[in-house]
């Protein structure tokens, strides 16, 4: 398997799908390449939109029994990719280059909805290049209503989509969602920018209900928080877990005071004094939570000595 992972710097934006149609060209066997490239020209060729709708639809349902479910290919944050994804991909690439450009949302949205789980999965991950220089929100936003999960996380997790192209609010629902589903929302795209003091009270209250109701929050829930944006009882609450409730809420309290540092010298004392705490009751074979929390306390003793 390919691995396209040497330019990890690279904004998100900028990330091209151009890798992996030569990936999967190169393990394709010779039969399921010909398939492809028939598929292709039927679509490229036709005589009017409905009918290179219709040749898509017939080849993207046809995808994984001709080109299989290899995996081709590592993607930076869009993960691996099977041979039969990137097919669909090329189909549907092809089907944009075919119909007017005004013409595709439209078309997008009706393949997504009559489309089996996997073939919306590939449309809601795709969004970032499908969508290119044309409006396919309301696609995303179907998909993050989608009582699936997998349909839901393909929109969600991994996707620079949303970020770019949500609201506020919208983008706060689809936070809190993946929160309900028990998903890691550390794989949110632009979540650290996207933090708002609307966003820091619901994941906050979230933390609250579960707490009375006798449960523990997602682990991942205090990258949706700034510390600073919360009132005097919550940051308590925050403060407790920075050194209690098992090691990945220190981890993940501590990341978000990385990323959102707080502005008063005052309560930056108080906060290093529970990481200190938190860091010293970590066992020395914890070897990456300690790396990370030494990364993290270094950029916190730098934010102290600032003020």
């Amino acid at each position: 398997m390919t691995d396209a992972n040497d330019h990890s710097s690279q904004p998100i934006d900028d990330i091209s799908c151009a890798p992996l149609f030569p990936a999967l060209a190169q393990v394709m066997q010779p039969q399921a390449a010909d398939w492809l490239a028939t598929a292709n020209d039927l679509i490229a060729s036709a005589e009017n939109a409905e009918q290179a709708q219709h040749h898509l639809l017939n080849a993207i349902g046809a995808a994984k029994r001709k080109a299989g479910h290899e995996a081709v290919i590592e993607l930076d944050i869009f993960g691996t990719w099977h041979s039969d994804e990137i097919a669909r991909l090329s189909l549907l690439t092809t089907l944009k280059q075919a119909v007017a450009i005004a013409q595709w949302p439209s078309i997008l949205f009706d393949i997504f909805r009559q489309g089996d789980e996997s073939e919306k999965m590939l449309i809601a991950r795709t969004l970032h290049w499908l969508g290119e220089n044309c409006d396919v929100k309301a696609i995303a936003l179907d998909a993050a209503r989608s009582n699936s999960i997998d349909v839901f996380s393909a929109i969600a997790l991994n996707n620079p989509y949303p970020g770019r192209a949500y609201d506020d609010d919208t983008f706060n629902r689809m936070v809190l969602k993946a929160l309900f589903m028990d998903l890691s929302i550390v794989q949110i795209c632009q979540l650290e920018q996207r933090v708002t003091p609307t966003l820091s009270q619901l994941a906050i209250d979230l933390v609250n209900e579960r707490l009375v109701a006798g449960r523990e929050a997602p682990y991942s829930i205090w990258l949706a928080m700034r510390f600073d944006d919360l009132n005097e009882n919550d940051r308590k609450t925050f403060i407790d877990h920075v050194n209690n409730h098992g090691k990945a809420n220190n981890l993940y309290t501590i990341q978000s005071l990385k990323q959102h540092p707080v502005e008063s010298s005052e309560l930056l004392k108080t906060l290093m004094a529970e990481i200190i705490v938190a860091f010293n009751n970590i066992t020395h074979h914890d070897y990456d939570l300690l790396a990370q929390l030494t990364c993290d306390l270094e950029q916190l003793i730098a934010d102290i000595k600032k003020h």
